[in-house]
């Protein structure tokens, strides 16, 4: 049987459940848009300034129909 203590101390943290749970209802989508488009953003910006990309070497040893030095700020543009 639980005591009076864990009966308000479970109904507390429900009530703070259902707060959380509705705001990220509300508003988790919008956050992880936000995040995703931060990190893309951060990754295109590393592109413009050589050595910086962790992916500049892979793209230089993968693309062949252009120059890399010409490609990697299109890709970058584009990201």
């Amino acid at each position: 049987m639980k005591s009076i203590e864990d009966k308000i101390v479970t109904k507390y943290f429900d009530k703070l459940d259902r707060r959380i749970t509705g705001w990220l209802g509300e508003y988790g989508l919008l956050i992880l848009r936000v995040c995703l488009g931060i990190i893309f953003l951060w990754f295109g910006i590393l592109k413009f300034f050589k050595g910086l990309s962790p992916a500049e070497e892979l793209v230089r040893n993968t693309v062949y129909f252009m120059d890399p030095d010409i490609f990697l700020p299109i890709l970058a543009l584009w990201e």
